[in-house]
């Protein structure tokens, strides 16, 4: 899905994946987790953006990958990324603080 640039977007105009919340910003996320090899996948049909994981779910090795990919990625440090529904499933809700849509549409550029 092509979305406007970052840089010109309000937040009514955000991909169906990002919900700025009182608290911070919503990413929801649909983790695959034991892929070939770890990286973005584009969007579900659900509108979840889809992050596959080397790591397999067990004893919260792919919640730590996801978490780990997201501070690489959005420069953000570890105590600003807090699941907050899916620690269990592949469907995630992950609040993400200190920053706004329009930087995490920046700094994952191969998104928009």
């Amino acid at each position: 899905m092509i979305h406007a640039p970052a840089n010109s977007m309000t937040k009514s105009e955000y991909p169906p994946f990002l919900k700025q919340e009182k608290k911070g910003l919503v990413l929801y996320l649909s983790a695959q987790p034991g892929a070939k090899k770890s990286g973005w996948a584009g969007e579900t049909e659900d509108g979840y953006l889809r992050l596959r994981l080397k790591a397999r779910a067990e004893k919260g090795k792919a919640n730590q990958e996801l978490v780990d990919i997201l501070v690489r990625e959005l420069k953000v440090p570890r105590s600003s990324i807090k699941i907050l529904s899916g620690e269990h499933s592949r469907k995630k809700r992950i609040l993400i603080s200190g920053i706004d849509g329009g930087q995490v549409l920046k700094q994952l550029p191969s998104l928009v």
